[in-house]
C-alpha cells in the first residue's frame, strides 16, 4: 500500500515539474497564427476570387490589382491588397460580362477563373460549370 502512495506522489511531482517548465518556456513567446488565402484580384474596388482553372478561349481585357497572401504570423490576415499592389492582365470569356467573371493567364493554354463577389452562389456555380 505504501508503494502505490509513493508512486502517485512521484507522478504528481513529475506532472507539476512539466507544468512549471511549460509555463516558463512559453513565457514571452508570441503565438503564431495562420489564415487561409484565396487568390483575389480587384478592379475598381470590386473584388474577384479565384475558383478554378479553365482552358476556354479568352480575350485580353485590361488589368487588375493582385492581393498578397499574409497567411502566417501573429497577425495573419489572409488575402490583402497592399498600398501599392502588383497588377495582372485580365481576360474575358465569351458570353460573360467582365463585371461577373475575369480570367488571369496561368500558362500558355489556361486561365485562372475569378468570380466577382457580387455574383450569387448559384450563378457562380453555373459559370464555373460552363467554364469547366
Amino acid at each position: 500500500m505504501l508503494g502505490s502512495g509513493l508512486t502517485a506522489m512521484r507522478a504528481l511531482a513529475v506532472l507539476l515539474v512539466v507544468i512549471a517548465v511549460t509555463a516558463v518556456t512559453s513565457c514571452g513567446q508570441e503565438e503564431s497564427g495562420t489564415a487561409d488565402c484565396a487568390g483575389q484580384i480587384r478592379v475598381d474596388d470590386v473584388v474577384y476570387t479565384s475558383f478554378r482553372v479553365t482552358k476556354q478561349a479568352a480575350t485580353e481585357h485590361g488589368t487588375a490589382e493582385r492581393a498578397e497572401c499574409h497567411d502566417v504570423g501573429a497577425d495573419a490576415k489572409g488575402s490583402v491588397f497592399p498600398d501599392d499592389p502588383a497588377t495582372v492582365t485580365t481576360w474575358t470569356f465569351a458570353d460573360y460580362s467582365p463585371d461577373q467573371v475575369l480570367g488571369v493567364r496561368q500558362d500558355k493554354h489556361s486561365y485562372v477563373v475569378f468570380i466577382s463577389s457580387s455574383v450569387p452562389d448559384d450563378e457562380r456555380d453555373q459559370i464555373l460549370a460552363a467554364l469547366e
